[in-house]
């Protein structure tokens, strides 16, 4: 079993954990439906480019909504693609040197999201939002 608060965060592929500036969690109840929005601001204060990985839960029976990431000033949103395409896209803006974003489904109610290329200095917005009854 994986332990949740181990598992959520921010870090590069080395464990290096990146700078939490904040966090912001707002929420809808409507009706029996919660509809919440998680946002966690995080700054790559290390010397080196990194390619970061991004592990958030989802409550029992949640739904995830949407996943967007602001960085370098551009906001990136995914769309859903077949795993081997995505694969293969976000490998190729890698190598580009572009700052891909990538999303997946784990066990254990994990979420996943692969993020190249965070520059020195360079600030990472990651928002979420889901549903849940």
């Amino acid at each position: 079993m994986i332990d949740i608060e181990d598992a959520a965060g921010l870090v590069a592929e080395d464990g290096t954990e990146m700078s939490l500036q904040s966090v912001k969690a707002t929420g809808v109840v409507n009706g029996l439906l919660l509809e919440m929005t998680i946002c966690q601001h995080y700054k790559n204060k290390t010397k080196t480019n990194l390619e970061t990985v991004y592990t958030f839960p989802m409550g029992w029976g949640a739904s995830l909504m949407d996943v967007t990431v602001e960085i370098g000033g551009k906001r990136l949103s995914g769309v859903v693609t077949e795993k081997k395409e995505a694969e293969a896209r976000y490998e190729k803006a890698i190598t580009a040197g572009d700052a891909p974003i990538m999303v997946e489904k784990n066990s254990a109610g994990l979420y996943t999201l692969n993020l190249g290329n965070l520059k020195v200095d360079e600030e990472a917005v990651i928002e979420y939002s889901y549903s849940q009854l």
